[in-house]
């Protein structure tokens, strides 16, 4: 056989390899998102989520870390993350006179 006869025995075979390829690493794909482990890990009701979510809500809800107890729980206006004893000073801006 002569190298021209044999280019065009060849020919189309890139295309086919790419689509192989491409079929191949998709029904990997597939089976490793609908496996129950990565379901479990990533998916819409997987524990490190809700875990992060706890911690989010407590965080925001008291000013301080899931399991961290506040110097004081009482509600009189002196927040502990709102306002610093020390220094008097707040982490948030607030007018320096009332509004008329």
């Amino acid at each position: 056989m002569s190298f021209r006869s044999n280019l065009h025995q060849e020919r189309g075979q890139a295309l086919v390899e790419y689509v192989l390829l491409l079929m191949v690493v998709s029904v990997l794909a597939f089976t490793v998102f609908r496996s129950d482990a990565f379901k479990g890990l990533l998916g819409p009701d997987a524990q490190i989520f809700k875990v992060l979510k706890l911690q989010q809500e407590y965080s925001f809800r008291h000013g301080s870390p899931l399991g961290e107890t506040p110097e004081s729980s009482d509600y009189n206006g002196n927040h502990h993350t709102y306002k610093n004893p020390e220094t008097n000073a707040s982490r948030f801006f607030a007018p320096t006179r009332a509004y008329p």
